[in-house]
């Protein structure tokens, strides 16, 4: 396949016996012509807009997203207090039917688990409880969601 040049080289305007001078003058007329027809189309041409893609704001301050929050029989604690105790959280959660035990993570103080018997219990602890929740009045509220399956 053989490519030509859209414009000729300075060697083949000599080879062909034409003036080098007179070449050069018509090619910056002809580049000075394409510029302004250039610039004229693009003043009068608007720009293309793109659609508005809707922004989903998924803030949830200090923790991760859970993607869709499916009910889970876990419920996953977040924003705790450093030093919050597994009888603390015992107590907030004991007394829904169904409860089954608070796993506290070695390490990460500000996280934690609650484990009910199913799904119905869990989502009736959550409700109750809601979605942030204060342990102690002189704390930030820490946040109550499903654990990720």
């Amino acid at each position: 396949m053989c490519q030509y040049s859209r414009f000729d080289s300075y060697l083949t305007v000599v080879s062909e016996g034409k003036s080098l001078d007179e070449f050069k003058t018509e090619f910056k007329k002809e580049k000075e012509k394409r510029d302004q027809e250039f610039k004229m189309l693009s003043a009068t041409r608007k720009p293309i807009s793109t659609p508005a893609v809707p922004s989903f704001s998924y803030v949830n301050v200090g923790g991760s997203v859970v993607a869709l929050n499916v009910p889970n029989k876990i419920l996953f604690l977040q924003q705790l207090p450093s030093d919050v105790t597994q009888n603390e959280l015992e107590n907030l959660f004991n007394p829904f039917s169904g409860f089954v035990e608070v796993r506290t993570i070695p390490g990460k103080h500000d996280i934690a688990f609650v484990e009910y018997e199913d799904e119905m219990c869990a989502t009736n602890a959550k409700n109750s409880i809601g979605a942030e929740f204060l342990l102690r009045p002189d704390q930030p509220k820490s946040t109550l969601s499903y654990a990720r399956r």
